[in-house]
């Protein structure tokens, strides 16, 4: 399973950190009953982790361009793209032809 982290929008607190290759932590606000305000932290380990800032060229090398070279070689493959609106799915795999950045499909075209 892959992962991208889409940048945070105006306005938006960041809570989430790409902490490597493979490792994303969630940042979890708290408050004790004594009304003391903390932060649990959550790791999640992925196969990839991409942050904010990689394109969508770096995603297709790493995660598409295998898949389209195993399934031309005869094996079954999906590329699935999963997550909230407004999480970046429509960008990834489509991409922003008007300001030249290609999609995941027209990369594997």
């Amino acid at each position: 399973c892959i992962v991208r982290k889409r940048p945070a929008k105006d306005g938006e607190i960041d809570v989430v950190d790409v902490v490597d290759s493979a490792v994303v932590q969630v940042a979890e606000p708290k408050q004790k009953v004594d009304l003391t305000r903390y932060t649990e932290n959550h790791q999640f380990s992925f196969d990839h982790a991409f942050c904010e800032m990689t394109g969508n060229e770096e995603v297709y090398k790493c995660s598409t361009k295998p898949l389209v070279h195993f399934v031309v070689e005869g094996g079954m493959g999906t590329c699935f793209a999963f997550g909230q609106t407004g999480s970046g799915k429509t960008f990834t795999m489509l991409g922003a032809p008007e300001v030249g950045q290609r999609g995941l499909y027209l990369l594997a075209a």
